[in-house]
């Protein structure tokens, strides 16, 4: 009986440390996606201040919101005096 218990016991380890594994990967992932966040609001400030005239610039654009979107960064604070934004918005 002992010997069943302890394959249990031993199972029931190696499952709580491939979890543990699990949770400690996915944290690291997300703290190193936060690190392009500053990045990316950057480039994202920089295409909305005025709307791109090229299609490299439009597609540019884009993608660069879609990755602050894809890397979950927070949303820019606004500032104190929003200045209007001529042309649609890109999406």
């Amino acid at each position: 009986m002992s010997d069943r218990y302890g394959r249990l016991m031993y199972a029931a380890s190696v499952v709580l440390v491939a979890l543990a594994m699990v949770f400690y990967i996915n944290y690291v992932q997300q703290q190193s996606d936060r690190r392009w966040c500053s990045l990316m609001a950057t480039l994202d400030d920089a295409y909305s201040s005025g709307t791109p005239t090229t299609p490299i610039g439009v597609k540019l654009a884009r993608d660069i919101k879609t990755r602050h979107r894809e890397l979950h960064c927070p949303a820019p604070r606004p500032t104190s005096t929003p200045s209007p934004r001529p042309g649609p918005p890109i999406r």
